[in-house]
């Protein structure tokens, strides 16, 4: 079961769980199940976890994604990744900085990693199969167009993300919402030969640190459109009526770490 989100014990209360996009077949789910208080898919807390704990091994300087393949029907995790670099490529954060269009060419998203880690593994025959109508993916951030057009021809049936990562304050969604409005329509849109439109989910993961590495969290409310804010920013960038919002590096491992304590991404080994 997922964990209420309380107010914390120094009075800030957690970020408010005001919802996931109003889509007609996640609202009929949310209400079938009492208001939502059942969850859709076991084993949510350890996948969040999973997630939260490789995004610091971001190859990103600032936005640390990461992603989680899943059985829907189990919630057994299938794969974890974080944004990496090209096999083979390495880029310092001097040169990150100078080169952005050659950092943006060599980096893979989490999302795509994830799903040709796992594919890659099953065509060796490292790892079963398992019908795309089974698979999820939940990703820290909002898909971008090029990750939701992944999720979709690859036929995964469901996409789980943070209500954090459209709050419109903050850097990622005030800067990306045009991507993000994309990426959803791509995943909405998508036709029923290659399975119909994504489920898209939403959760709301615990503002407390400690917590959000164990994967506590919410189900995020599909009555509200979480988007709307996020579809209004994306029009003002349209419309030249507001700017982008430099970045501010984050602390955290170099951006090729190779340190071998660091999570598995499974690239080189199966993931318990």
């Amino acid at each position: 079961m997922s964990t209420p989100l309380d107010d914390r014990p120094d009075g800030d209360p957690p970020k408010p769980d005001d919802a996931t996009p109003a889509i007609g077949a996640n609202l009929a789910r949310w209400r079938a199940q009492g208001g939502g208080d059942t969850d859709p898919i076991p084993n949510m807390e350890a996948i969040i976890a999973a997630a939260q704990e490789m995004q610091p091994y971001s190859s990103q300087r600032t936005t640390k994604v990461a992603a989680v393949l899943f059985d829907i029907r189990t919630g057994e995790i299938l794969g974890k990744a974080a944004n990496s670099f090209a096999s083979g490529i390495h880029m310092t954060d001097d040169e990150m900085r100078a080169d952005r269009d050659r950092k943006d060419k060599n980096i893979a998203h989490a999302e795509e990693t994830v799903l040709d880690d796992f594919m890659r593994r099953v065509n060796n025959g490292e790892t079963p199969p398992v019908p795309t109508k089974y698979l999820g993916v939940y990703a820290t951030h909002s898909s971008c167009p090029r990750c939701a057009r992944k999720i979709s021809r690859t036929g995964i049936s469901t996409f789980v993300s943070t209500t954090s990562s459209l709050d419109v304050d903050d850097r990622f969604a005030r800067n990306w919402a045009v991507d993000i409005m994309d990426g959803k329509e791509i995943l909405d849109k998508r036709e029923e030969d290659l399975g119909g439109p994504v489920d898209v989910r939403l959760v709301t993961v615990d503002p407390d640190p400690e917590l959000a590495a164990k994967g506590k969290f919410k189900w995020a409310d599909p009555r509200t459109d979480h988007f709307k804010p996020v579809e209004e920013q994306a029009a003002r960038l349209k419309a030249g009526d507001a700017e982008y919002q430099p970045p501010k590096p984050q602390i955290g491992p170099p951006a090729n770490s190779d340190d071998p304590g660091g999570p598995d991404q499974a690239p080189r080994r199966k993931i318990p």
